[in-house]
């Protein structure tokens, strides 16, 4: 069993599309963000090697949105299958599930809905998204 670790190219997308909240004479407005994240991540790579040139595997690890504000995510989680490519010159390919944090309207309030005057802002609260991702590597060192 060998374990790798390498910097990937990960693009997300959040199953749920996130919004930017926005007050208007205390009505509440929405105005959709974009889904697709492209991410820099770090992935541990897992697989049985093998003499063959294509072997399977799994990978997990962690990333950082690219562009400041994307979605609102600060950091993304990854994991699934891997597709390793290669005996010296190993190009990776990774896909599976993607955890984001997300800010959504709370309390029950919907967009449109009118808020109180004494209501503080917008009544948020950020929590954590299934998505799904695509990553690709290569590896530079061998």
């Amino acid at each position: 069993m060998e374990c790798i670790r390498w910097t990937t190219l990960n693009f997300g997308v959040l199953a749920n599309t996130p919004y930017f909240y926005a007050l208007i004479d205390n009505v509440i407005v929405a105005d959709e963000l974009d889904a697709f994240t492209p991410t820099i991540a770090s992935l541990a790579h897992v697989y049985k090697q093998t003499t063959r040139n294509v072997n399977l595997g799994g990978s997990f690890g962690i990333g950082f949105p690219l562009f400041e504000g994307t979605s609102g995510q600060i950091i993304s989680f990854f994991l699934g299958p891997t597709i390793i490519l290669g005996k010296q010159q190993k190009f990776l390919i990774s896909g599976g599930l993607m955890g984001a944090k997300v800010n959504r309207l709370s309390r029950g309030f919907m967009p449109r809905d009118v808020i109180d005057s004494n209501i503080n802002g917008i009544p948020t609260n950020d929590r954590y998204e299934l998505g799904y991702f695509i990553g690709i590597s290569y590896d530079l060192i061998k």
